[in-house]
């Protein structure tokens, strides 16, 4: 928003007109045709800007203004003046934190760095754990026109955590056993009236007593040792019983000499309730349980499931009367959107919410490796990886022994075998097969499987895996059955359609004899069947005649004939 106020008539008789300015919206330049070209009567520009501020979009009125030829500004409003407008002065940047070093900003923690901060904006620094560190430097520091008021400081370890180096400064352990306290962000330890109030300097009892000293003056502390057989020459306690305001002030635990290191901790006695109507919140899903409202007591927020919270979990009531932080919000839990980088694979089903699922398909010929779907969890992440396609092979199917097979591939049944085979290449395999377009078992002689002769133990040969949609046919050798289908295909189950057929010898039924009768007749005969000839009244076949069927699929001697009695 641009606002243009221009000069009375007199004033611009004596005053002298500014150039156009370098206007920009929203860190754009501004367009031209929207705004005037002369400027030489206006007195100034007012406009709405953001000023930086790491926890709030702060939006003020702000203008610069004409003096003499020369654009001056940009000058913004500030409420608490009455609206009068003040230049704007530069932010600070604050750079890397300190490990252990706690900053806070109008109550709230900062969590990262390299963020700006506004002109007199002041962080307050303490150490992560009162007592286990003493900082070093200044508690609070001020933004002051682009420079810091103080270095940020930094936190030393104390003896518990330097295994009680001689030159270290003392632990100092805070114990509320009745009552109730809170950290603030300054660092210092405030306590509601009436709290007991234990602070335990940690050091070694054999290299001397350590000494308490306090700048409260309302009475005196009692001091000592503790009692306690695993305590008592570790912990020496100052302990602060019922506690009043007067009783606010610092406490230092000194060592002796010669290393006379100390370590503070300053105490505010204050009667301080916060609000408990800051702790409801809009949101219909977000459970809380108080344990009071007063200073140092604390409330714990839930999600029902399904739900993350958003925000702090518990929060405590600070010396300031105010919350730690405010009412966190219930955030549906969803899983991150799925990207199907396969094209063999879609999306049945999604519901990307806690315990939804998400439900993949495979085009014809593939299937899902592994199972079919994810599960979105808790942690607002799918359950696994997203599956992949894996082309569908149907098992190697044996070559008949006697017999021949020829496959039939169509195309994108060629493609899905080739991708598989090279899938099953990249693995580890122990298993080796034949392949052939059309593989034979070789056709024995008449004499093979003839009595007296070697076994055939010709290896029976397979074909390789092939994908859905291939086809196989069978045929056997002369003098062989086929036992089965002639025809199997692979289906999408991953299975044959039918079980590999066998061929088995036959002997050919012979023919019908002249002047006689076969018997039994068959169009094809089992190795050990054996036939007789019946002939005609007037004609005759030898008796001993009875040709069998043998494993060859070949008649052990040919066909008697009906001969005339007149010819016997």
């Amino acid at each position: 928003m641009f606002a243009w106020i221009s000069r009375p008539g007199a004033a611009l008789r004596r005053l002298v007109g500014c150039s156009a300015p370098l206007l920009g919206l929203n860190g754009l330049p501004a367009h031209a045709a929207r705004h005037p070209k002369d400027y030489s009567s206006v007195a100034e520009v007012k406009f709405v800007a953001e000023i930086t501020d790491p926890l709030t979009r702060d939006r003020k009125l702000c203008k610069i203004k004409c003096v003499e030829g020369q654009w001056i500004g940009p000058l913004c409003e500030h409420k608490d003046d009455g609206g009068r407008f003040h230049p704007i002065l530069r932010s600070c940047l604050l750079e890397n934190v300190p490990s252990h070093v706690v900053l806070t900003y109008r109550n709230v923690t900062i969590q990262a760095s390299q963020l700006l901060f506004p002109h007199e904006a002041v962080l307050q620094a303490r150490c992560r754990e009162l007592g286990m560190y003493k900082l070093r430097g200044a508690a609070s520091l001020q933004c002051q026109n682009g420079k810091w008021s103080e270095r940020v400081p930094h936190c030393v370890p104390t003896t518990v955590l330097t295994n009680f180096a001689p030159d270290s400064p003392p632990t100092i352990l805070l114990r509320i056993p009745t009552g109730s306290a809170s950290v603030e962000p300054g660092g210092e330890l405030a306590v509601f009236p009436g709290s007991i109030v234990h602070l335990e300097c940690l050091y070694s009892r054999r290299l001397g007593t350590p000494e308490w000293t306090w700048t409260a003056a309302h009475r005196q502390y009692l001091t000592g040792w503790a009692i306690a057989s695993d305590e008592r020459d570790w912990k020496y306690r100052l302990s602060v019983y019922y506690s009043k305001p007067a009783d606010s002030g610092t406490f230092t635990c000194r060592t002796p000499a010669p290393e006379h290191a100390d370590n503070s901790v300053t105490v505010r006695v204050a009667a301080v309730h916060c609000d408990p109507d800051r702790l409801a919140s809009r949101d219909p899903a977000l459970a809380v349980r108080s344990e009071g409202s007063r200073l140092g007591q604390t409330a714990s927020f839930s999600c029902p499931t399904g739900y993350t919270i958003k925000g702090a979990a518990t929060v405590t009531c600070t010396g300031s009367g105010h919350w730690s932080h405010p009412p966190p919000v219930c955030v549906p839990i969803r899983c991150p959107a799925l990207v199907l980088s396969d094209p063999r694979m879609r999306l049945v089903e999604l519901n990307n919410s806690y315990g939804g699922h998400a439900i993949f398909a495979c085009t014809f010929g593939y299937t899902l490796d592994p199972r079919p779907g994810l599960m979105c969890e808790s942690t607002g992440q799918w359950d696994r990886p997203l599956p992949r396609c894996k082309p569908i092979l149907c098992k190697a199917m044996p070559v008949p022994k006697h017999g021949t097979v020829v496959e039939s591939l169509p195309p994108e049944t060629a493609l899905r075998t080739a991708e598989a085979h090279a899938e099953l290449a990249r693995e580890p395999s122990t298993t080796s097969t034949t392949t052939s377009t059309t593989t034979t078992t070789p056709a024995p002689g008449d004499a093979t499987g003839a009595p007296g002769k070697k076994k055939d133990t010709t290896p029976r040969q397979k074909l390789p895996p092939l994908g859905v949609g291939a086809s196989l046919r069978y045929a056997c050798h002369d003098r062989y059955q086929l036992i089965g289908e002639p025809s199997v295909v692979c289906t999408e189950t991953g299975h044959w359609s039918h079980p590999a057929p066998t061929c088995k010898p036959r002997c050919p039924y012979p023919g019908e004899p002249a002047n006689g009768r076969l018997q039994p007749v068959k169009f094809a005969y089992v190795p050990g069947d054996k036939i007789t000839v019946s002939c005609n009244a007037g004609y005759v076949a030898p008796l001993e005649a009875r040709p069998e069927c043998r494993s060859n699929g070949t008649w052990s001697e040919p066909l008697p004939t009906c001969t005339i009695y007149s010819e016997v």
